[in-house]
């Protein structure tokens, strides 16, 4: 094969690769004027992405946007026996044919609700699975049922309650949140998760443009009137104007009324956070450089929490605070944080405990049939 062969194919494709960029810069200009704005010549957006902005995806969730898949290997860590089924961890023995009926468990059933410092996966442990040993340590029949998936805030937990929790009809309703209001959340349509949003917007724009040289497809496309499908735009309904911590502070709320209209009890827990408390100023002074950068990467939730502790100061609080539970911990002799708000397997165990505390007497009235029917 001659060089002059070699040199000419060369040109040939430089030349039609130039071609192809003028087509699409063409078509990307023509685009904008119309009010489109469609990335040049690689769309990226089209690729389905984790919260995270990984490729890799969690099972699909058709209302909460997505939970854990049934065989997530990162479950092997579990030292007490579970099954995971219907996107709830359940702490007992697994039935013979593989499937749960939440109305055969043992009572009293206590459900948790929370993202990732509630859930059984990703860490050595978790204050669910503390809080299910201490149960049988302490001699009380039951069965807890976690609910917890990391990254959903109080929004996932709302629609999560009306869907499945009121199905699995629990004694106690344990909540433990606050730090995924913010990052997990897109306002003004806070009950819309992130990575729903991401499937629907990759949806619509697929249906209206290709991965490469997208501007031209979708030029082509309207001049042709011709589209993939019919499927254009996304509707989030009505957007909520109020900010984080009313939002927050309402779907407690919601989710109290809901509870309580049942009759199970609801305990809603605001959770611990690296930059509140007495530990926290503690830790400033042992771990500078750990708290700088926790400061630097959560101003506005710091904030939020701030509003909620001042709040708690003048107006009615049905929440726990728990912000300051780690008091009695010195950050000198041991670390209890891991980050934000990911706390160690003693810190795990000593929340199981305290939380252990807060629904005992309910548990002592539970074994006296004091609860009234559902």
């Amino acid at each position: 094969m001659s060089k002059k062969y070699l040199l000419n194919s060369a040109l040939a494709l430089f030349s039609f690769i130039v071609t192809l960029c003028l087509v699409e810069l063409a078509c990307l200009a023509i685009n904008r004027a119309s009010g489109e704005s469609i990335p040049f010549f690689y769309n990226k957006t089209l690729v389905l992405r984790t919260e995270r902005g990984h490729n890799q995806l969690h099972s699909l969730d058709s209302l909460l946007g997505y939970t854990y898949a049934k065989d997530d290997a990162s479950k092997e860590h579990l030292t007490i026996p579970f099954v995971f089924q219907d996107g709830f961890v359940i702490f007992t023995e697994p039935p013979q044919n593989g499937q749960i009926n939440f109305a055969s468990l043992p009572r009293p059933i206590i459900v948790t609700l929370g993202g990732s410092t509630t859930e059984s996966f990703r860490w050595e442990t978790s204050w669910p699975q503390e809080l299910a040993t201490l149960l049988r340590k302490e001699g009380f029949p039951g069965t807890v049922v976690n609910g917890g998936i990391g990254g959903y805030s109080s929004n996932q937990e709302l629609l999560k309650s009306l869907r499945d929790v009121l199905e699995i009809n629990p004694d106690i309703v344990i909540a433990f949140h606050g730090v995924n209001e913010l990052a997990w959340v897109k306002y003004p349509y806070p009950l819309v998760s992130k990575y729903m949003r991401n499937i629907l917007e990759t949806m619509v724009n697929n249906a209206r443009s290709s991965t490469f040289l997208p501007n031209t497809y979708f030029f082509l496309s309207r001049v042709g009137k011709k589209q993939k499908t019919s499927v254009t735009e996304i509707s989030h309904g009505v957007p909520n104007p109020h900010a984080p911590v009313e939002v927050f502070l309402r779907n407690d709320e919601k989710m109290r009324t809901l509870y309580a209209h049942v009759g199970i009890h609801y305990v809603s827990i605001l959770q611990p956070f690296a930059l509140t408390g007495t530990y926290a100023e503690a830790l400033k002074q042992s771990h500078p450089d750990f708290v700088k950068e926790i400061v630097a990467e959560n101003q506005e939730l710091k904030v939020m929490y701030g509003e909620l502790l001042e709040l708690k100061t003048h107006t009615p609080f049905a929440m726990l605070d728990y912000t300051d539970i780690f008091s009695a911990f010195n950050p000198t002799v041991e670390q209890i944080f891991l980050d934000r708000c990911h706390v160690t397997p003693k810190a795990n165990q000593f929340l199981a405990k305290q939380i252990f505390n807060e629904i005992r007497q309910h548990l002592e009235d539970i074994a006296k049939n004091k609860r009234p029917p559902t």
